[in-house]
Formats: C-alpha cells, sequence, structure tokens
C-alpha cells in the first residue's frame, strides 16, 4: 500500500527533496522551566506557567512572534501557579484544565485566555476528579480531555463544548488510565497515547491510540518507535504529527524525534533534539513549523531555548498543478475541486490503497460526490488531455 501510494503521488510531479531541519530560536525571556504549557494562536505562540526552580511556579506568560523571532510578555495567568496543566485551542481562546499547583494539590479549574482582549477567564470546574498530566486535544470546535493521575490513574474522556462552558462525557479511553503521555489532533481524529501506566514513573508503554469523534471509538495505531516513553511531547500540522523527547524509565531521557504520517499510519526518524535528552518540553505549531521550548535537559538543567522545526517538500509543478485546490480534505463524502485554465477533457480518477480505480469520469470545477465510497484514505488524480498530471492524498471519513 504504501509503495503504491508513493510512486502515485511521485509521477504527477518531480520531487526535489524533503528537508527537516532544527533551527535555534530566540530563548523565552524569562526562567528555565519544565513542564510549562505553550500553544498557538492565529499564528502566534505562547508559553507560561511550568515549575521553575524546586518546586516554585511562574504565572508568566509570553507571545512568539515568528516572523520576528521575538517574544513579548502577556497578561499573567491568575491563578495558582502550576504544572502538568493541559491545554486546548478552540478559535481565538485557549482553555488551560486541571493541574498540579505549587500548594502540592492538583485542581478541577478551567481557565480560559481571550487572545484578542488578553485577559484570563475562570470557567466552570472540570466536572470529574482533579487531576494533572492528562491528554487534551481540540476537533471540530470542540475541546477534549482525559486520563491523568489524582487520587488514582483515570481513563475517563471529557468533551467540552465553549458555547454553554459544558461538558459531556465520552467514550473512555481503551487501555487504562495514563498519565504524562502525548495528545493531539490532525486529519479530524484525535490522538493520544505513550506516558506513565503506574502510579509511580517505572511503567511506561509505547502505545498510542486514535478517536473517531463521528462514532466515539478509539483504535490503536501503528506503536510510537522510540519505545515506552513518558514526558514527551507532541505537535501536530495538516496531517503529520512531529512526536519527541521524553523519558524511557526514571532517568533515561531521549533525544529522538518522529513524524506520523495520519494517512498512511506510519513513522519516521528526524534529526535528534539539539540540546540531548529533554523531558517535560512545551511546543506549538505554526504552519507546518512546530516549536519546541523550555524543559528538563539530560544534565538536569531546566532550559529557556526555542528550537524550531520546518517540514518542508520541494516540488517542480506547473502552474495548473499549483493552482488545484482540493477541499475540504478530510471529507466526509463530498469535494470542491477549483483550478486556473481548466481543461473540458480533464478525467478524474480515484484509487483505493490497492491500487484499484473507484472513480474515473470527465469532470469540471465544482463539487462531487463520494458518498458512497468507505472511509478511509485514496490517492485523488486528475490528468489534463496534455498528459499533465496532478495527484494529492484524500482521506474520507
Amino acid at each position: 500500500m504504501k509503495l503504491f501510494l508513493s510512486v502515485l503521488l511521485c509521477i504527477s510531479f518531480l520531487c526535489n527533496a524533503q528537508t527537516i531541519a532544527w533551527k535555534n530560536k530566540s530563548d523565552l525571556p524569562a526562567e528555565g522551566r519544565d513542564d510549562a504549557i505553550a500553544f498557538a494562536i492565529n499564528g502566534y505562540g505562547y508559553c507560561g506557567t511550568g515549575n521553575t526552580f524546586g518546586w516554585s511556579g511562574s504565572n508568566r506568560f509570553f507571545k512568539y512572534d515568528s516572523e520576528k523571532d521575538t517574544w513579548i510578555e502577556v497578561a499573567s495567568f491568575p491563578g495558582v501557579s502550576r504544572q502538568y496543566t493541559n491545554v486546548f485551542v478552540i478559535n481565538s481562546k485557549a482553555y488551560l484544565i486541571c493541574g498540579a499547583l505549587t500548594t502540592n494539590e492538583v485542581t478541577q479549574e478551567v481557565w480560559c485566555y481571550d487572545s484578542k482582549e488578553d485577559i484570563w477567564v475562570q470557567k466552570n470546574n472540570f466536572p470529574a476528579a482533579a487531576r494533572c498530566g492528562a491528554y487534551s486535544f481540540t476537533i471540530n470546535q470542540h475541546g477534549y480531555f482525559g486520563c491523568g493521575q489524582g487520587v488514582e490513574r483515570y481513563s475517563d474522556f471529557w468533551k467540552y463544548d465553549p458555547t454553554d462552558d459544558h461538558w459531556e462525557r465520552i467514550a473512555d479511553f481503551p487501555d487504562g488510565g495514563r498519565r504524562e503521555g502525548i495528545s493531539f489532533s490532525c486529519g479530524g481524529f484525535g490522538f493520544a497515547g505513550l506516558g506513565v501506566t503506574t502510579f509511580d514513573d517505572a511503567g511506561h508503554t509505547d502505545e498510542i491510540y486514535k478517536y473517531n469523534p463521528l462514532t466515539n471509538e478509539w483504535t490503536s495505531i501503528t506503536p510510537y518507535p522510540g519505545g515506552a516513553t513518558s514526558y514527551a511531547k507532541a505537535e501536530s500540522f495538516d496531517v503529520f504529527a512531529i512526536v519527541g523527547g521524553g523519558q524511557e524509565g526514571l532517568l533515561n531521557f531521549q533525544s529522538d524525534f518522529y513524524m506520523y504520517d495520519v494517512l498512511e499510519d506510519s513513522w519516521i526518524q528526524l534529526e535528534d533534539y539539539p540540546e540531548g535528552g529533554i523531558r517535560g518540553a512545551a511546543s506549538f505549531a505554526i504552519g507546518n513549523t512546530v516549536y519546541f521550548c523550555t524543559g528538563l535537559r539530560e544534565d538536569i538543567i531546566k532550559t529557556k531555548s526555542l528550537y524550531s522545526l520546518s517540514v518542508s517538500i520541494s516540488v517542480s509543478e506547473t502552474k495548473w498543478q499549483q493552482s488545484i485546490r482540493l477541499f475540504p480534505n478530510p471529507s466526509f463524502g463530498q469535494i470542491i475541486i477549483t483550478g486556473k485554465d481548466w481543461n473540458t477533457s480533464t478525467t478524474l480518477k480515484i484509487f483505493n490503497t490497492e491500487g484499484k480505480i473507484v472513480y474515473n469520469s470527465i469532470v469540471y470545477q465544482g463539487t462531487i460526490n463520494l458518498n458512497y465510497l468507505n472511509s478511509g484514505a485514496y490517492i485523488l488524480q486528475l490528468e489534463r488531455e496534455d498528459g499533465t498530471v496532478f495527484s494529492k492524498k484524500l482521506h474520507l471519513f
């Protein structure tokens, strides 16, 4: 399947190179820390809270401009300082959920940061047990949060609706209680996995699960190639996720990073983290560039460094190929295709993962109904009368 998909994509245009490289950016202009919170809103990164020295915390928050490579300080977090907090972003607002307070307690608090007004507002408490080190992600303007540890390890999962500040319980995480793992959303799905499986830090796992919001079901994906890991970090863009760092066992800090392809359910290894082993880092994504900052290094120094990792594929395309727009992708069954200089003899073919043609017709710009096709990954191929071909991965729910 992977060979067929790769070959079909490459025959439509000349693939020149794929480059993946870490770059050192401006440090966070504050104390080094680990287990902080970071997120991106409207093309800007944000980072704050976390554990600075000993059990000391910080309430300061900072905004990062990737074009200028500069930080500015924004409104400080108004609650008790904390770490092991989770976050999801909905529109221009970030929601911080639960966490471990510097008063040596775990909390049910939920706080909302409005990036337009630069203010914090406390929301209704999370309705289940107080916890820290949980999973969280965003799908279709709803937040998702679950697992973690408080007086025990939890496997419950919840969906948050910001329109009425309401939580609804959904399907439990399928593999028991977890904490200090990784979570992200990508391609219309939520992903959660890795982490600590025992009440202490002794038990770890390499398992990751995918959540389908349409069916309210969890399914396992290809295990993480970095092995059983906790305190790692993940960030996603398009249909890819970058995962890495963390610790294996009690003090074996990890420096390896991997990229996950949602459509192919496959991993490739990337360059190691520039500062060596790192755990408890914070991360955000702007476009196809992910940023990892702060964290506890293997020399037990709490860093304030910021590094970016950009993923790009250089291709030679015609102006017609460059003009093609296909959306939505992923899709629930209907897609829209547009482009310049459209040829009236343009043929659309859609291939399944076995290479079988499941759609073959002359098409015009506009809406195409594919509701009869099963959910899964496909390759869409447009061919003009002059032989010019455009190919793209398509995912149907």
